[in-house]
């Protein structure tokens, strides 16, 4: 997907966005991804995870008591041997490690679903917000998509 195919799908997720903060988020994310299942998920997580703010994704705010970073919340152990000075200073490595974070975590296979949920620490309820939210903006992003490619 084009930088600019995913930037009209960060504004969709984030309607409020300055177009020039849409635009350098979604020049990362289209050099990362390759479906567009992946963009979907991944700004699905990003407005989840931390509303796209800039300050969440130079780590000057931090979740978890400091040890989630980025704009996707990561944890240590998903930042395959990086520093947390390189994911922080890099947006474009942070979303490629939460990239391989969800194909790990299920998105391999195609169960993104399943890998929201373990993305948030496991959790097992369908109906904890932290999921459900991020359920279905990827779903209307998804419903989004099929209709364009259709057109």
């Amino acid at each position: 997907m084009t930088p600019a195919l995913v930037a009209i799908v960060i504004a969709t997720a984030h309607p409020n966005i300055a177009p020039a903060r849409a635009q350098h988020l979604a020049e990362d994310i289209a050099a990362e991804t390759e479906t567009s299942e992946e963009v979907n998920a991944l700004v699905a997580t990003m407005e989840v995870e931390s509303g796209m703010r800039e300050e969440v994704e130079t780590c000057a705010i931090t979740g978890d008591h400091g040890r989630a970073i980025s704009l996707y919340q990561m944890h240590r152990q998903w930042w395959e041997g990086h520093t947390r000075r390189e994911v922080c200073t890099s947006n474009r490595l942070a979303t490629r490690l939460a990239l391989h974070t969800l194909h790990a975590l299920g998105g391999d296979h195609g169960y993104w679903i399943d890998a929201f949920h373990l993305y948030v620490g496991g959790s097992t309820s369908r109906n904890d917000p932290r999921i459900a939210r991020r359920r279905r903006l990827f779903e209307v992003l998804q419903a989004i998509e099929s209709r364009r490619v259709r057109a």
